[in-house]
């Protein structure tokens, strides 16, 4: 299956959990941000198909130990700011109870459409002490929001849910927990999300869950932890420089993935195993590819640190492996992906360059990129490249609106050069882009 059906189809699936959460019969209520505005009493009283609206503000969550709010089957909880981080709800005690947005009722999993939360920052004050979760996620829909731990302590729990463009940082050491816990079935979905800079595990499961073009980065333990001999399925995705990149005792899928500058192994594979294809395993500090299972498809670079020449341990190189050029005592060294950029701020992390070798662009099992991101697209356009565009505009508008002297032509050229440049990041300077296409007119 290519990136681009996989990425269509998880889009789908987004709108498809969006469409069946909403009625055409729901009614909107709109609270303003405060202390203990947005609580339990007001949600729970909700019904599916209805909608809570959030203006933008902070909605504080304090006193009441029991009063954090749970969103009930198909209720959608909607942040109503220009940005994520317009309205924030903050825990500023111990909800002592156990959850902070969950779904209603608290027992065996309802039968109905899962309840939507969207584009809320979600976090914990100074004073909130508590060992409980920051959030308690169980049949929800959680599109665009951010949870932040401030530091503190655990992160974030879920159970049959769905996670979509959501960033998950700061949680505190919490033994075996992870910044984003699965415990409980159903199988939970986490898709386009970011979980950084937390210093325990990103993802710690005991079920089923499938990750799909997410970044798991700079984390203090794991990357991602399978824990019990569950399937898991990781696809599209960068796992780098947390202090261990994937280890699973489960049976494990990876297509597609980065797994890169990790402090320990980059792939650990036990229990019943797993496949890994299409993947670059590249600058671990332990083996790149190890345990049980089968490898194909992957360029495994420079890992084990020293010589680098740890690429493939228990597991070994399948028959399109990149192997690379097999020197001294080095038989699989792998070849040099190439990065554009190492740093997870860049828009470029981890991408592929124009310096990369072919048969990394070329290496996968559908012929295309091996890893999760392909060649960086360039952050500026050459003013050469806009020259056919310019020409065409100065001819339209001769068809159109014809000038009625020399002057007023002269002056319709610089518009229309000034107009394009303008509207495009050009390599170099403007102005002189400016002057190289006016110079194009007869």
């Amino acid at each position: 299956m290519t990136h681009f059906n996989k990425v269509l189809i998880g889009a789908i699936s987004i709108g498809l959990s969006v469409l069946y959460a909403v009625n055409t019969q729901a009614a909107t209520t709109t609270i303003n941000p405060g202390t203990n505005t947005f609580t339990d009493a007001i949600t729970s009283a909700m019904t599916a198909g209805d909608i809570l609206e959030l203006s933008p503000g902070d909605y504080i969550l304090d006193g009441d130990p029991c009063s954090a709010p749970r969103i009930p089957e198909g209720v959608t909880v909607r942040g109503m700011g220009a940005n994520i981080s317009d309205v924030k709800v903050i825990r500023k005690t111990p909800t002592g109870c156990g959850q902070f947005v969950v779904i209603q009722p608290l027992g065996p999993f309802p039968t109905g459409v899962r309840g939507i939360v969207e584009n809320i920052a979600f976090s914990r004050s100074a004073d909130d002490s508590t060992a409980e979760p920051l959030a308690s996620l169980a049949r929800l829909v959680i599109n665009n929001c951010t949870f932040d731990g401030n530091n503190i302590a655990n992160g974030v729990s879920i159970a049959g849910s769905e996670l979509n463009g959501v960033e998950v940082m700061n949680m505190s050491p919490t033994g075996t927990k992870g910044a984003v816990r699965s415990d409980d079935p159903p199988t939970s979905l986490i898709y386009d999300t970011y979980i950084h800079d937390n210093a325990s595990r990103g993802i710690f499961t005991k079920v089923q869950i499938d990750v799909n073009m997410s970044r798991i980065v700079n984390n203090g333990s794991r990357g991602i932890d399978v824990d019990s001999g569950v399937p898991v399925s990781i696809t599209d995705s960068i796992i780098a420089l947390n202090s261990e990149g994937i280890f699973s005792v489960g049976d494990l899928t990876i297509q597609g993935c980065t797994i890169y500058g990790n402090t320990g192994g980059g792939v650990t594979m036990y229990g019943a195993g797993g496949t890994i294809t299409d993947s670059i395993v590249a600058d671990n500090g332990a083996t790149g590819i190890e345990g049980s299972g089968t490898s194909d498809y992957n360029d495994a670079f420079h890992n084990g640190g020293g010589s680098g020449c740890a690429g493939w341990g228990g597991v070994a190189p399948g028959a399109n492996d990149l192997i690379g050029s097999p020197y001294n005592f080095c038989p699989f060294p792998g070849v040099d992906p190439v990065f554009e950029s190492v740093d997870p701020t860049d828009a470029c992390f981890l991408a592929l360059s124009s310096g990369t070798p072919a048969e990394v662009l070329q290496g996968s099992s559908t012929g295309s990129y091996i890893g999760a991101v392909d060649v960086c697209p360039p952050t500026c356009i050459a003013c050469a490249e806009l020259e056919i565009q310019y020409l065409d505009d100065v001819c339209d508008q001769l068809a159109t609106n014809p000038p009625t002297s020399m002057k007023e032509y002269q002056a319709l050229a610089a518009t229309l050069a000034q107009s394009l440049v303008d509207g495009a990041t050009v390599c170099g300077e403007a102005a002189a882009c400016v002057t190289h296409l006016v110079g194009l007119n007869p």
